[in-house]
């Protein structure tokens, strides 16, 4: 079992997730017959070539340590885990692995990819240490379901700030800031036409769509204006929000998701995302508690 995962590793890479995609052959090879024993990868002139001989040829391109270095990584985060009481069940990593296939945009070639490396039990092991992983991240940070909106649609009014030489026209910094103040009163009127209000004052090219500025996803916006976005409920406005381009009145007038098994890959990811400085950390200190040694590869 030991030796497989090593095998595993060595293909996979040691962070295993994402780039089986490109791992994957170009397109769907052609069925190979069945091995005559379980250890015959492929032969000539009736001389077998072997897993183990396959797996000494990767190992002489590859760096070794790497991959030991990832199993000690792994044994490290499972033990230390399973102390806390988070462990990954059989379930747990196939969900997991359902909903990384159900997110890639050609399931065909994992598939095949799959195929080719040994069948859907050799791979699903990989996914223990992102079940793990995400389990710790939850007690770390938590994720709202607009976190997990694919795109947002938005209108806007912009107040350009003069900022020579990149944007030289607009308005002094107070003036623009007053003049925005001004028609964010006017927005939160009862019955206050944004629209309206979008093609009188806003200095954007959208003021000519009240302002619309269509669907957009995450890091399409300058930051200021996508996290103030990304906070607003479908019908809501913001305050005024200051970019580098002046300052804004953002409404959100909606939002779009994605399916349930994609949804909870983002969720994952964001998770994963967001704690990975403080897992790295925790990792350390783990690994300082360990009994770790190591040995010479003989094989």
């Amino acid at each position: 079992m030991r030796l497989r995962t090593l095998y595993l590793t060595a293909i996979l890479g040691a962070s295993a997730l994402p780039g089986w995609a490109q791992l994957a052959p170009a397109a769907p090879q052609p069925p190979l017959p069945p091995a005559p024993d379980a250890e015959t990868v492929a032969s000539v002139n009736d001389v077998k070539i072997t897993k183990m001989d396959l797996f000494k040829s990767m190992l002489r391109r590859v760096r070794p340590s790497a991959y030991v270095d990832s199993l000690i990584d792994d044994e490290v985060l499972f033990d230390a885990a399973a102390k806390q009481g988070i462990t990954a069940t059989d379930k747990e990593m196939e969900d997991a692995y359902n909903r990384y296939v159900e997110s890639l945009p050609n399931k065909d070639m994992f598939l095949s990819y799959e195929r080719e490396i040994g069948g859907h039990q050799q791979l699903l092991y990989t996914f223990k240490r992102r079940v793990v992983l995400v389990k710790l991240g939850e007690r770390l940070t938590r994720v709202s379901d607009m976190d997990l909106d694919d795109s947002v649609q938005a209108s806007h009014i912009l107040i350009k700030v003069a900022n020579p030489p990149q944007q030289p026209d607009g308005k002094p910094d107070a003036q623009a800031k007053a003049l925005a103040e001004d028609i964010l009163k006017q927005a939160q009127q009862p019955g206050a036409d944004f629209a309206a209000l979008a093609k009188k004052y806003s200095d954007d090219t959208s003021k000519d769509k009240g302002g619309d500025l269509g669907y957009f996803s995450r890091s399409m916006m300058v930051q200021p204006f996508e996290k103030a976005a990304w906070a607003l409920k479908v019908g809501e406005m913001s305050g005024l929000v200051k970019s580098p381009y002046g300052y804004h009145i953002i409404k959100v007038t909606g939002r779009k998701t994605g399916t349930d098994a994609q949804r909870a890959q983002k969720r994952d990811e964001l998770i994963l995302s967001r704690t990975s400085e403080a897992t790295r950390l925790w990792m350390e200190e783990q690994k300082k508690k360990a009994d770790i040694k190591r040995f010479q590869l003989a094989f």
